[in-house]
């Protein structure tokens, strides 16, 4: 009951609490004008093709597909982050918590014909890893700037890193594409509205301490456009396991 309570809580102002997040173009700066390397989200503004290049009715016959885990929304990590959504108040478009995912490979709109291909690589690359893997949640932080900005976790996981590798290389040896650049697993929590400016007030939100969790399958995600955004559903799921 808790839990509900708290969930909905966070939810509370969103226009709905389905909403989704889809890949951004990843060559976003760290409120500090740093550049951040690695995969990026935010969401897809309604009544536009999607940051891909997806547009909305393209995914009928191929549905446009990602790889990536997904992050626990407990009771505790929950309501520090609606401390967090206090402070933000509504310059922040959030990511509902039943939405909350890492990536690990983004494949678009995919012909039907190469998700066997896609079946077959991902469970061998499950089938690698003895067990589930372990992730640290840290600090809060920003990238892009306080305009067009994104709001992200940082999480600590080398074994995960080692994973998303791994998928990358069977990939590339399948003849598929896979991204070159360094990988920085992170949680996306939202991206800042149009129009709205967070100043530094994101600041007070920098750290998460003590929240570890442990993924133990990747999951074949597909994503659809609905009224308001994008949704997740799970196509399909492999274990971590030898």
């Amino acid at each position: 009951m808790a839990l509900a309570l708290v969930h909905l809580l966070f939810c509370a102002g969103l226009a709905v609490c389905s909403f989704g997040f889809t890949p951004l173009d990843p060559n976003m700066k760290e409120a500090s004008g740093k550049n951040r390397p690695g995969m990026t989200e935010a969401s897809v503004v309604p009544g536009r093709t999607d940051p891909r290049g997806d547009a909305p009715d393209a995914g009928a016959a191929r549905p446009r597909l990602f790889a990536g885990v997904e992050i626990e929304p407990t009771e505790a990590l929950l309501a520090q982050l609606e401390e967090c959504r206090q402070v933000l108040g509504g310059s922040i478009r959030w990511v509902p918590p039943e939405q909350w995912h890492l990536t690990l490979a983004f494949f678009g709109a995919t012909d039907p014909e190469r998700i066997p291909l896609l079946d077959e690589i991902l469970a061998a690359t499950a089938r690698e890893f003895d067990g589930p893997i372990p992730l640290d949640l840290g600090g809060i932080t920003m990238w892009g700037n306080e305009r067009r900005g994104v709001l992200i976790v940082k999480i600590e996981a080398p074994a995960l890193v080692e994973l998303q590798a791994n998928l990358a290389r069977r990939l590339r040896e399948a003849g598929m594409p896979a991204d070159e650049r360094e990988y920085v697993p992170h949680l996306t929590l939202g991206r800042t509205k149009q129009g709205e400016r967070t100043g530094h007030s994101w600041r007070h939100c920098r750290e998460l301490p003590g929240h570890r969790q442990t993924v133990g399958r990747i999951i074949l995600f597909e994503s659809k456009f609905v009224a308001g955004g994008v949704v997740y559903s799970h196509r399909n799921q492999y274990p971590l396991t030898i």
